[in-house]
């Protein structure tokens, strides 16, 4: 299971949501008044939790400002493939010459934002990036979009829950009141909406920035998990989705648990 940073990019910081374990956070990376501004949209590796060093500041800037500190940690973010630069570093175009280092995931404490690092409001995101390289889920990805309401819609895909409010009120605004009159709920639309194989089992990834339909649905590709531990072993051989450009996953393509892809989107051929 990737774990997420989507947000808006406002120049120098970008507000927005991590996504680590099923679960989502209200965070930000960056900040408009210090440091060489967000992390750069790309692919990353999680590294494992770090105690925070207090010679550096740390137990004031990556924990709350109480006696407690030791209990909070930090996660490494190392650059991979495009967004590396040297042992450590990562590459940034707005700084060719000095790739970014020490970049973390941590919780934001002290002055709101964070120079460079991806900072989190809520303490429990700590047990939420423990529990996903415990797992071993190593992959992180950056992602930046237009505007709040398209960063919490792909949060709320991911983890098929409303995305939180920023508890310190420097990240994303709270969504706008609905009428009084609330729309009937629908519970488990999400989870019926979703590809299946013949197995019976549901796709539990997808490629987030290619969406088909009017539901919106997140397309399958090859290398993609199912919520039973298989993962589809086959795609198209000329159809390609998202930044990796993964094989596009088609009804009948197989998956390493011995079953196919038995359903998606009707208005969409792939060959």
């Amino acid at each position: 299971m990737t774990t997420y940073f989507i947000a808006v990019d406002n120049g120098n910081q970008a507000n927005g949501y991590l996504v680590a374990n099923g679960d989502a956070f209200a965070a930000r990376s960056g900040s408009n008044s210090y440091g060489r501004g967000e992390i750069p949209q790309g692919d990353y590796k999680l590294g494992g939790p770090e105690a925070l060093n207090s010679k550096k500041g740390q137990h004031k800037s990556m924990a709350k400002n109480d006696k407690n500190w030791r209990k909070y940690r930090k996660f490494d973010i190392a650059g991979v493939g495009p967004t590396r630069q040297g042992p450590g570093g990562i590459r940034d175009a707005r700084y060719p010459t000095k790739p970014r280092t020490g970049i973390k995931f941590h919780y934001d404490g002290n002055n709101p934002g964070t120079e460079g690092c991806i900072g989190y409001d809520d303490p429990a995101a700590q047990q939420a990036l423990t529990s996903a390289h415990a797992a071993g889920d190593r992959d992180v990805r950056v992602i930046y979009v237009k505007n709040d309401a398209e960063a919490r819609a792909m949060t709320k895909r991911l983890t098929g829950k409303e995305p939180p409010v920023a508890t310190r009120g420097h990240a994303a605004p709270p969504p706008k009141k609905k009428p009084a009159k609330k729309a009937a709920k629908k519970p488990g639309k999400r989870a019926s909406e979703r590809t299946r194989t013949r197995h019976g089992a549901r796709m539990a990834q997808g490629e987030p920035t290619v969406l088909l339909g009017t539901k919106m649905l997140v397309a399958a590709h090859e290398g993609a998990a199912h919520d039973r531990g298989g993962k589809v072993s086959e795609g198209s051989t000329t159809v390609f989705v998202g930044r990796q450009m993964l094989a596009f996953g088609r009804v009948d393509d197989p998956t390493t648990d011995g079953s196919y892809l038995a359903t998606g989107e009707d208005t969409v051929m792939v060959g």
